[in-house]
């Protein structure tokens, strides 16, 4: 199951971040996160990975302090990639390498 949402951080994106996201401001104006959602998502989770764990469990951790604390994963630093036969460990290519996209 996959779930995306949006929230207006209440300042305008960089450029850079436009560019790499392709989000704009215009589609995050008035948005903000289901916060009830998001932690009924994660409630039973006993593991969360991510690729570049350590800047999405900042930022949730802070965003959405009543989650109970559990253990994290890192896709883009705990799997050797290389070795796997993939030519790089960026995200984007990894997921059109195995025929997805995000």
């Amino acid at each position: 199951k996959t779930q995306c949402w949006l929230e207006d951080p209440g300042f305008p994106l960089e450029q850079h971040t436009i560019d790499l996201t392709g989000i704009t401001d215009a589609e995050l104006l008035g948005k903000s996160f289901d916060e009830e959602a998001i932690c009924n998502e994660l409630a039973d989770a006993a593991l969360v990975i991510a690729h570049g764990s350590w800047h999405d469990r900042a930022f949730m951790e802070a965003r959405f302090s009543r989650l109970p604390p559990r253990p994290w994963g890192c896709s883009l630093e705990h799997i050797d990639w290389r070795a796997a036969g993939f030519g790089s460990s960026k995200l984007d290519y990894l997921l059109f390498r195995l025929g997805m996209f995000h």
